[in-house]
């Protein structure tokens, strides 16, 4: 007598494998970020660095790979900075988004002027010294103070006056520190943003400037 062939038991439906990844990918998510909530000081930074480094798929001409900057490292630029001839006209601050780097002043321009002063060069290497090897994106925003551009200026108004500062700091990041065209994004701001209200000459000049800001990885905006 022939026995009697039972059918096959169904087999679990087809969202279970991707219900069953997208948990084991939750999962590893959160020991990650338990991890680094655990981490201190520069070990946080060493092991942002590490996995970046390891899933990183963009390279630098000299084909080493970029790296993203997790955290702001106050400390780092400020360990730059001593022992470079920039002057005080430049600061570094910790914001939302990143880290702003402000240079005013006499550094880089003249009064209605876009062209990079002597000086100028010196800030920005030390500045390139900073954010190359990177590929956080740079926000290069060019400023103006009040009344600039006056008759004879070969500028429209303080607007193409602060967008063409913005301009020559992005050129020379380029230019001189190999930094990507990708990574930068100009602006300029005119006159409507100054850093002081001061007319007096020597503190009006602080509203002649460029901020280059380095946006952090944790930025989502």
């Amino acid at each position: 007598m022939a026995k009697k062939i039972h059918d096959a038991e169904p087999h679990s439906p087809l969202w279970c494998l991707t219900y069953g990844d997208m948990v084991t990918q939750l999962t590893a998510f959160f020991m990650v970020l338990f991890v680094m909530a655990s981490a201190k000081g520069t070990q946080r930074q060493e092991m942002a660095t590490g996995i970046s480094g390891k899933f990183n798929r963009f390279k630098n001409v000299s084909g080493n790979p970029l790296r993203i900057r997790a955290l702001t490292s106050m400390a780092q630029f400020q360990g730059a900075r001593a022992n470079a001839t920039i002057g005080p006209e430049i600061t570094v601050t910790a914001v939302a988004r990143g880290r702003m780097i402000a240079i005013g002043g006499r550094t880089l321009f003249e009064k209605g002027s876009a062209q990079l002063r002597p000086a100028g060069y010196d800030a920005l290497r030390s500045i390139i010294d900073i954010v190359k090897g990177y590929r956080n994106p740079l926000e290069i925003t060019g400023h103006a103070s009040r009344n600039e551009v006056g008759p004879g200026s070969r500028f429209e108004d303080e607007w193409e006056l602060s967008w063409r500062r913005a301009r020559a700091v992005a050129d020379y990041l380029v230019k001189t520190g190999d930094i990507p065209e990708s990574r930068l994004k100009i602006t300029g701001s005119s006159y409507h943003d100054p850093a002081t209200a001061s007319m007096i000459e020597d503190e009006d000049s602080r509203n002649r400037r460029v901020e280059i800001l380095e946006v952090s990885l944790l930025d989502r905006s």
